[in-house]
């Protein structure tokens, strides 16, 4: 059976133990951020969607978006002040789909990538963020750790696995 190709962007595995992190987005965002979407530091202080090969810089993952009066959102229009909550990326795994066209296998264990940006759906909020499978070996965003425990999910492409970031801006010698 093939995977089927449903991108959500990055899911936790298991709880979030430290409490989410707030970060302010200013208006000069020029895209929408999704849950599930990674987040970087800017050097303004801000924090704004990570573009591919944001690498090192990655801070990380949103779970919850407000404007800036608290209201919940879906997702934080492009253009748009608000708020993010995020779980940091540091010394975690998540699960990420792998793209369309590269038949994913066990021999990518333990190889890095990057990642695939894409606007969130603006329905649900939920991100489409997905691991650049033409890249595995080459790109240094994630590392595959392995395949994730899914019902239906096996080795090829849309392949669900389970990622750490190589480094974040946590624990980063490098400057914003």
């Amino acid at each position: 059976m093939a995977n089927t190709d449903t991108p959500f962007g990055f899911q936790l595995i298991g709880e979030e133990k430290e409490g989410l992190q707030k970060g302010n987005v200013d208006a000069s965002n020029s895209v929408r951020i999704g849950i599930g979407d990674p987040v970087i530091g800017e050097a303004d202080g801000y924090m704004g969607r990570a573009a591919a090969g944001s690498g090192v810089v990655i801070g990380g993952i949103v779970k919850a978006i407000t404007d800036t009066d608290g209201k919940p959102l879906n997702y934080l229009p492009a253009s748009t002040a608000g708020i993010v909550y995020y779980t940091r990326v540091k010394s975690k795994q998540f699960i990420v789909q792998c793209d369309t066209g590269t038949a994913v296998a066990i021999d990518s264990v333990f190889n890095t990538a990057d990642l695939v940006v894409g606007n969130c759906d603006v329905n649900t909020g939920q991100s489409i963020y997905e691991l650049d499978s033409d890249n595995i070996g080459t790109g240094q965003t994630v590392r595959i750790i392995g395949l994730a425990d899914i019902v239906g999910n096996a080795w090829g492409e849309h392949a669900k696995v389970i990622v750490e970031f190589v480094e974040s801006m946590w624990d980063s010698a490098a400057t914003l």
